[in-house]
């Protein structure tokens, strides 16, 4: 072979292999894409900050397609770094960013995502006794955006951030007829498109043990003599009350000595409250009963207990007057109440009276108050020694 057409040939070769060595020719990555080599750009509502991982000779420009995604670029040892900074969202709608990674004609994409706002709460709904005290809910939040607003002044409520718990206090509540109820609402987030989470709050009526009624009571009465005007107590008398069986009570300190040993005045205990029944205390002859009854009819006219029936020592009637206007000691002790009429007598019940008859015909109030006649007793408070 000619040794002129060699020489060509191995020109050639040479400048062959030369061109398969292009580390250092920049313009090999013509026609790819920028490699991204890691991204960790999804986020919370709450926000925060990411990273974008790129593997390039030359350096980059990042550009992003939302305000509230930021940028920043790093040389790193494993490439370049992209620093996302991504500010909370108080929506309910999810939103996304586009990053454009160049370097001259040279492209890349990635999505950064951001979730709505989230937000659970373990229960809705609380009921709590009559004691009261303090409830806290967790809850899950992205964002501490929440305002607290209340449909009653009674109920108090608050924010523990640093726990993630709604702190609810509920004082304690007297009432012994009904139960109450409270809503806290919690506003979520802002602008169009917050959203609200309600907790329904029932507390229960106060329910007193049998127990808490048993003890030495200072009762207050009126001695007027219309039985319609309000409470007039300008007379007091020491009352015990004894526990004489699961839900029935003997009263001390009404009846004179003599009376006290033929019979008892008694009261019934019944779901929390203390009931003072026109019944039966003994028998003095065949014909005559001593009575603690109502005073249910306008002074001038005759006192009849309409829901009496005769029977044996110790029965009970209709209930007549119920306990009621609990106040308590902040320990949670009874310290006084006050009884009413129940609404079971044909007649307003104003108050109590001690009364001596024969069959149907009045035959004289009982001495024994304060050791004088009583005329009505105007719905008499009893407060604990």
């Amino acid at each position: 072979m000619n040794m002129k057409y060699i020489a060509i040939i191995l020109a050639g070769l040479l400048s062959l292999f030369a061109g398969c060595d292009r580390s250092n020719d920049y313009t090999s990555y013509e026609d790819l894409l920028i490699k991204v080599v890691s991204s960790d750009v999804v986020f919370t509502a709450a926000g925060g900050e990411g990273s974008i991982l790129v593997d390039h000779p030359t350096p980059v420009l990042a550009t992003s397609s939302d305000e509230w995604c930021t940028l920043s670029v790093y040389q790193s040892t494993g490439g370049q770094n992209i620093v996302v900074n991504v500010s909370p969202h108080s929506n309910l709608s999810a939103r996304s960013a586009l990053i454009t990674i160049t370097d001259g004609n040279r492209k890349n994409y990635v999505t950064v995502t951001q979730s709505a706002l989230h937000f659970f709460i373990e229960t809705s709904r609380v009921n709590i006794d009559a004691e009261g005290g303090e409830v806290r809910l967790d809850y899950e939040c992205d964002l501490d955006i929440i305002n607290v607003s209340l449909s009653d002044t009674w109920l108090t409520c608050s924010l523990d951030h640093s726990q993630k718990q709604v702190v609810l206090d509920i004082p304690s509540y007297n009432n012994t007829n009904v139960g109450r109820s409270a809503i806290a609402t919690l506003d979520i987030g802002s602008g169009a498109n917050s959203f609200t989470a309600k907790i329904w709050i029932d507390q229960q009526r106060l329910i007193l043990l049998y127990e808490d009624f048993v003890g030495t009571y200072t009762m207050t009465y009126g001695d007027g003599n219309n039985y319609n005007l309000p409470p007039n107590r300008n007379s007091a008398l020491t009352v015990t009350l004894v526990a004489a069986g699961s839900n029935i009570y003997y009263v001390r300190g009404i009846l004179s000595a003599a009376d006290q040993a033929l019979g008892d005045i008694l009261m019934a205990y019944n779901a929390g409250n203390l009931e003072w029944r026109t019944h039966k205390v003994f028998v003095r002859t065949s014909t005559q009963d001593l009575i603690w009854g109502a005073y249910s009819q306008p002074v001038g006219t005759s006192l009849y207990f309409n829901s009496y029936t005769t029977g044996s020592v110790g029965q009970f009637g209709t209930v007549g007057m119920v306990s009621t206007e609990f106040e308590m000691s902040p320990s949670g002790e009874l310290q006084s109440f006050t009884f009413i009429d129940d609404g079971a007598w044909t007649y307003p019940v104003a108050g109590f009276k001690l009364r001596n008859y024969t069959g149907s015909t009045n035959n004289g109030d009982v001495v024994g108050m304060n050791g004088k006649t009583p005329s009505s007793y105007y719905f008499p408070k009893f407060t604990k020694q």
